[in-house]
């Protein structure tokens, strides 16, 4: 399948809870993206990934609504986690066509 996606992935600063205690930010965050003109219109969650520890969200430019069916047993797991995303909106054409200098604007 030849689409575009952009990676997002952060790992996550941790906090003093109290002396000696540890707490993580939470079970997700929240990214604002632009790219070009096109916002995202809201924040978007990004899930916490145990399987690599870190906050992880992928954006696809796939136009259909079967993209699970297109993916690997990880892929379709990670779309089921809410780690991957359909969002044509954002992300535009296929790989071919991406020189990878697309302006982007991003807020955690």
């Amino acid at each position: 399948m030849d689409r575009l996606f952009l990676h997002f992935s952060y790992e996550e600063g941790r906090f003093q809870a109290g002396p000696g205690r540890r707490r993580k930010v939470g079970a997700s965050i929240k990214l604002f993206v632009k790219i070009g003109n096109t916002a995202s219109g809201t924040l978007l969650p990004v899930p916490y990934s145990p399987l690599t520890d870190r906050y992880e969200l992928e954006l696809w430019s796939y136009p259909g609504n079967d993209l699970p069916s297109h993916l690997d047993a990880k892929g379709a797991a990670a779309f089921d986690r809410g780690e991957i995303l359909v969002r044509p909106d954002l992300v535009r054409g296929r790989s071919q066509n991406s020189d990878g200098r697309e302006k982007m604007a991003l807020l955690w």
